[in-house]
């Protein structure tokens, strides 16, 4: 991986429970690379599996827009989302597999 990859990724300060949420949701979509999702889907699917403890857009929202700063996720176009009646962004995984040891 790339020295710069890594510092985006440790630039990610915040408490612990913070980046407890951060790395649950990068190896939510390093194990999902090619996916569209809206922040509310990546929402629903971590609850769902029992990766975030609430079923609240603030458990992703923030750390994803986080990770996009970080370079490692990116948005990809948007989606109309039913419960807001607005398009939403849809965002992606960029960073290579081996962030987490994956191959």
């Amino acid at each position: 991986m790339h020295n710069n990859s890594r510092e985006s990724y440790d630039k990610c300060k915040a408490d612990d429970n913070f980046k407890r949420i951060i790395h649950r949701i990068a190896r939510f979509f390093e194990t999902r690379i090619g996916s569209k999702l809206t922040d509310r889907e990546v929402k629903n699917l971590m609850f769902q599996t029992g990766d975030i403890p609430e079923n609240d857009m603030n458990m992703v929202r923030p750390k994803i827009t986080n990770l996009i700063k970080a370079d490692m996720l990116e948005e990809m176009g948007s989606s109309y989302d039913p419960n807001t009646r607005r398009n939403v962004r849809l965002v992606t995984w960029k960073m290579p597999r081996s962030l987490f040891g994956g191959g």
